[in-house]
């Protein structure tokens, strides 16, 4: 399914950025269980672009804790005593603007909103009934019992 941009650079971009970082990821069939959205983190930015189609839609990001305080340590540089929630958030919420900023830079005249916290379950499931969609999940190889993953979907309201 292709959702705004093809999957394939979509994924070169994510494995580059985490590269940068030093982590290596690899895409999984693992599913994140339970979300909680008082603990676990998730953000959308809405991307519009082709002025012509209005074409729309949504990069959403689920990171749960273990992996957000993962990025927050390492991408950040955050002492994981000063790793707050709403620090999380915020490491989170930069996280997805980086992706999208990639994502922007391969769309013609594409507009990207900055990205807005889910704090409900309603704007989960607000999301989530767009019927195009398409989801990527990766978890970091990290050699943990559990190695953190992280959810990125794709939203289309219109289907190319």
């Amino acid at each position: 399914m292709n959702l705004l941009v093809n999957e394939a650079a979509l994924e070169a971009d994510i494995f580059n950025i985490f590269a940068n970082f030093g982590f290596n990821l690899q895409r999984t069939l693992k599913r994140i269980p339970n979300l909680n959205l008082n603990k676990d983190i998730a953000a959308k930015v809405q991307v519009s672009h082709d002025a012509v189609n209005a074409h729309t839609g949504y990069i959403l990001l689920i990171c749960p804790h273990k992996t957000a305080l993962k990025i927050g340590e390492s991408f950040f540089q955050i002492l994981p005593i000063d790793l707050d929630q709403a620090t999380l958030k915020d490491c989170v919420s930069e996280l997805l603007n980086m992706i999208g900023g990639n994502l922007q830079n391969k769309l013609p005249h594409a507009n990207l909103e900055l990205p807005c916290l889910i704090e409900t379950k309603q704007q989960l499931c607000e999301i989530e009934s767009i019927t195009h969609r398409s989801d990527l999940i990766y978890e970091f190889i990290v050699g943990e019992q559990e190695d953190p993953i992280f959810q990125i979907s794709l939203y289309s309201s219109s289907h190319h």
